[in-house]
């Protein structure tokens, strides 16, 4: 089974008046993923166009994430997110109900919530954050070919991918849950609901 570790970049909290900015995906697949080495397939990161809804950008977006219009100019197409997305027969998010709003609602995948089953595997954690956790369990980059200046660039779409890919691959291979437990533990959208 295909796995895509993702996250995104918005300009708020809701679609249709919030935008997908930026998505950005860790490869895998559900063999591959125990490979003590080699365990990611590959990876990729893309800014979407919203150049033509330039009224939807948030200045407090944009103070977190620094993604501003110029970025996006150019970039892909929602239907381009939705071809990507629908090569994966199970997409995993730290926040699966934020981040499924804003990818198509057509999807046939399974979702794993890496908050949601952080939450059950760690209860007295104090919090859930992915880059929290990180840290609170000596989480190391792996594989070793990110930077430290990828992996600390927080609230961009690409390092924040990574830490949950690291922290999926921690709850699959050091705490030994298998990946249809954290699919039960995850909650799944309904459909028509995530657009």
């Amino acid at each position: 089974m295909k796995i895509a570790i993702t996250d995104t970049e918005t300009t708020g909290f809701r679609p249709p008046k919030a935008l997908l900015l930026e998505i950005a995906a860790v490869v895998t697949d559900s063999e591959r993923i125990y490979d003590d080495v080699d365990w990611i397939h590959h990876w990729w990161s893309v800014y979407v166009d919203q150049s033509a809804n330039l009224q939807n950008f948030d200045y407090g977006a944009m103070s977190v994430n620094h993604i501003t219009p110029g970025h996006t100019k150019g970039g892909v197409t929602m239907q381009h997110v939705r071809k990507r997305l629908a090569e994966y027969d199970i997409i995993a998010c730290h926040n699966m109900p934020f981040d499924a709003q804003f990818f198509p609602d057509d999807l046939n995948a399974k979702y794993i919530c890496t908050l949601a089953c952080a939450k059950k595997i760690w209860p007295d954690v104090s919090k859930h954050q992915n880059m929290y956790l990180r840290y609170q369990l000596g989480i190391v980059s792996s594989p070793p070919y990110w930077t430290n200046s990828q992996m600390n660039e927080a609230h961009r779409a690409l390092p924040d991918c990574i830490t949950t890919a690291n922290l999926l691959r921690h709850m699959l291979v050091e705490k030994g849950h298998s990946i249809e437990e954290l699919i039960g533990w995850s909650p799944q959208p309904a459909p028509g609901v995530a657009k």
